[in-house]
């Protein structure tokens, strides 16, 4: 006869793909907060190139690892597509890899000045010659998020787009180097020739550089910041920098008041049945901000004209 504790037990629950990639993705945010922490260390400073380097390719592979988690979370639970996961993770990602740029900026600097500085052996005393035309360091990667689109294409233009001894092949190189998802996409039917250069850029420009995407999806991150953990100085100051980090991203787009339009209606349009959703977004401009009196009076048109067909058909709540 079997024990009884046995009777009825069920096996322990599998963990569904959903649970696995969230999992996956939130180790990933994790590894990323860690490394930056670690860079803001004292250990940090005895770092030299190579070390940064490493960290530098490493910090690369996380953020392809956590785009593949997130990827696979999003197209599980399409709710998902609204969270802030992206922008959070971003946030410290981007900081992280700007710091070891900086510092790996400072170092090779340190470097060059020191090598130019010493002889040659035979008495030559003219500086060796850089063997490379751009920063070692790498381009950050864009695959396709609205919000990462203006820093990335600042860098881009600083770095490969205004340099004058790279011909558009070679540029176009190095762009499609660190382009990934959509954004490899939108180009990827063009060979990298001198003409496809140019058309290359406008195509991204003209899929990317969307001024109401990159606003809502600020205001869309800035309503998905996490609450503050009760008594954590460190959960606070996220808060604080994220905050702070989209504000100045929105004041560089807009004004104060289209700022505050722009959360009212957010926060309006995603309390909106699904129909009325579609109708609103149908009726965007694709490169204009709006402001409230826009959304009062589509709410307006809306109301008089759900009222009209219910008193047609004798149903108020139609």
């Amino acid at each position: 006869m079997a024990d009884s504790d046995s009777v009825g037990a069920r096996p322990a629950a599998v963990p569904s793909d959903l649970d696995f990639y969230k999992a996956k993705a939130d180790a990933t945010l994790r590894q990323v907060e860690a490394l930056k922490s670690y860079l803001e260390s004292d250990e940090a400073v005895s770092f030299d190139v190579t070390d940064l380097q490493v960290r530098f390719d490493f910090v690369d592979q996380m953020q392809v690892d956590f785009d593949k988690s997130q990827t696979a979370v999003e197209r599980l639970d399409l709710q998902e597509l609204y969270s802030d996961a992206r922008s959070k993770f971003a946030n410290i990602f981007l900081a992280a890899k700007s710091q070891i740029s900086r510092e790996l900026g400072k170092q090779r600097r340190f470097s060059v000045v020191n090598s130019t500085a010493l002889p040659h052996v035979g008495g030559d005393s003219r500086p060796a010659a850089r063997a490379t035309r751009l920063p070692e360091f790498k381009l950050p990667w864009f695959s396709g998020a609205y919000i990462d689109w203006p820093d990335f294409y600042a860098m881009y233009n600083t770095i490969v787009g205004n340099n004058d001894d790279l011909s558009n092949v070679e540029k176009f190189q190095h762009l499609r180097s660190c382009l990934d998802g959509t954004a490899l996409d939108t180009i990827r039917s063009l060979e990298p020739t001198e003409a496809n250069y140019e058309k290359a850029i406008e195509l991204l420009v003209s899929r990317f550089d969307n001024k109401l995407l990159h606003f809502q999806a600020h205001i869309r991150s800035i309503c998905g910041i996490s609450g503050v953990e009760q008594g954590s100085a460190t959960s606070l100051r996220r808060l604080s920098d994220q905050m702070n980090s989209h504000l100045r991203a929105l004041n560089t787009m807009t004004t104060t008041q289209e700022i505050m339009d722009g959360l009212l209606i957010y926060m309006v349009a995603s309390k909106l049945d699904r129909h009325t959703r579609e109708k609103w977004e149908e009726g965007l401009p694709a490169n204009k901000l709006l402001k409230w009196k826009d959304m009062a009076a589509f709410l307006e048109k809306r109301c008089r004209m759900l009222e009209n067909i219910g008193k047609r058909y004798g149903n108020p709540d139609t």
